[in-house]
């Protein structure tokens, strides 16, 4: 069901009050940044000090629309399993990973536009979709079976592509390809830029340029924004800007150390992977190779689920949501201007399965802690014009 309204979250009015009594005091909006700019081996560096420009509340969420996947209808629920969420062209889409098939909403309201795809192994069929993409008038959708299934927003199916490969992300790469991410055991590379006519480019991504504990193993997350990958690491607050040739053009960070588990809270990881494994019926030295492996991936802490760029105003958002294995909370959204600096941190009220950024908009695909249910919520963001004065 729709739900339309418009109200800023408790959490960030908490915050904003006195952000809005700092303005009130004669705050004249310039702000003295003192982070550095740099450029190494032809790459621009763009380095943040620990807090953004302005003060937490400065950035403003305003609710506008909901879609709750937990009212029925008829006699149904609306959603099987909703994963990500993608917005463009004035609709928001919603990709239902158990259901084979994506929603298309519109992006004033929350009203549904279309259904697109459906289960099945058919021809024009989901069997196991993983992940999709929307660009100018197509929806694809990658599905495990090895296949992008393509249909216009409408839903008609328009044609099959084989891309050699699973499929993990897909994201538009310009007006006509694709990157695709691939499974490293199904592929040598672990991009692949797909052309119109079935050509492939495989691309590894570079190596961070600026430094980095040595401890702390790579993560991808990766968007795109027009023929460019933005690329962002999954422990530490940093993007990557590379060009479609597998160069970096740029890189952003931010002085905030990563975060290391505690022996405890490894030892508790572990117990629940050795209980989680031995319930599916996995062999005893498969359950602690197993649990060996996972501990190691997680010794340093993925706090950093997802980053996206806004074509419309240049700014890129880094996503940062706790895992569950190491007690959860809810969504946070930390954002940079055109030039790289660090400008806010929003906070949300719940943890998010997935979100998009066009413009003022961000829509997010919000996960109740209590019962997993998914809600499809619409904000806009305010972002005061501000003056940046950097050092020389």
């Amino acid at each position: 069901m729709r739900h339309t309204r418009s109200r800023v979250s408790p959490t960030a009015l908490a915050i904003l009050i006195p952000a809005l009594a700092a303005c009130a005091a004669g705050d004249s909006g310039a702000r003295e940044w003192t982070g550095t700019r740099d450029t190494i081996a032809g790459v621009a560096i763009v380095r943040n000090p620990a807090a953004p420009l302005l003060a937490d509340g400065a950035v403003a969420a305003t609710e506008l629309w909901t879609v709750d996947a937990n009212d029925e209808t008829g006699g149904a629920l609306m959603w099987e399993r909703p994963s990500s969420v993608r917005a463009h062209g004035g609709s928001v889409y919603v990709l239902d990973r158990m259901a084979g098939r994506v929603h298309r909403y519109s992006a004033e309201d929350g009203s549904l536009l279309a259904t697109i795809g459906r289960k099945g192994q058919g021809p024009g069929e989901v069997a196991e979709p993983m992940a999709f993409a929307v660009r100018a008038a197509e929806v694809i959708i990658a599905d495990a079976m090895s296949e992008l299934e393509i249909f216009d927003t409408l839903g008609t199916h328009l044609r099959s592509v084989r891309p050699n490969g699973i499929v993990f992300d897909v994201h538009p790469f310009g007006p006509d390809r694709l990157l695709l991410h691939l499974a490293r055991f199904t592929s040598d590379s672990r991009w692949v830029i797909l052309g119109p006519d079935g050509e492939r480019q495989p691309l590894d991504p570079p190596a961070w340029t600026a430094e980095a504990p040595q401890d702390v193993p790579d993560c991808i997350l990766e968007t795109t924004s027009g023929p460019t990958i933005i690329r962002a690491h999954c422990s530490m607050l940093r993007v990557q800007f590379i060009r479609d040739d597998g160069t970096p053009e740029r890189e952003i960070t931010v002085d905030r150390a990563p975060e290391y588990s505690t022996e405890a809270e490894l030892d508790a990881y572990a117990v629940r992977v050795r209980r989680d494994l031995a319930g599916i019926g996995a062999r005893p030295e498969e359950i602690e190779r197993a649990a060996r492996d996972l501990v190691e991936r997680v010794r340093v802490k993925q706090i950093f689920a997802g980053v996206r760029s806004d074509s419309e105003t240049g700014r890129t958002w880094v996503w940062e949501q706790r895992s569950e294995a190491f007690g959860g909370g809810p969504a946070m959204l930390h954002l940079f201007d055109d030039s790289g600096v660090y400008l806010a941190r929003v906070a949300f009220e719940r943890p998010w399965y997935d979100f998009d950024v066009v413009g003022d908009r961000i829509y997010a695909l919000a996960r109740d802690p209590e019962t997993d249910l998914a809600t499809l919520v619409a904000y806009r963001v305010s972002v005061p014009s501000v003056e940046i004065v950097e050092q020389h």
